[in-house]
């Protein structure tokens, strides 16, 4: 399952910040933000718990934020990838 902040309640004051949560099961597993700015989108702190790792969920809710920010309009969306979570 895939959490988004429920509306009515953000957890962050600004319409340009898009944060999602993977809960898998029954626990938060994974999470990503995505920052839209002048028409273009940054991937941030793309997480995933270690004991929840080379499961999918990673990949997961970095394509849900990606999915947010195109529907907002974003374009291009940049994500910087590390060592822990190398781009396929």
């Amino acid at each position: 399952m895939i959490g988004d902040e429920p509306e009515g309640a953000p957890l962050l004051p600004a319409p340009c910040v898009r944060v999602a949560v993977v809960v898998a099961p029954g626990r938060p597993v994974a999470a990503a933000t995505a920052v839209l700015h002048g028409g273009a989108a940054g991937v941030y702190w793309v997480a995933t718990r270690v004991d929840a790792r080379r499961r999918g969920f990673g990949a997961c809710i970095t394509r849900h934020v990606v999915a947010q920010a195109r529907d907002a309009g974003a374009s291009p969306v940049v994500l910087q990838a590390t060592a822990l979570g190398p781009v396929a």
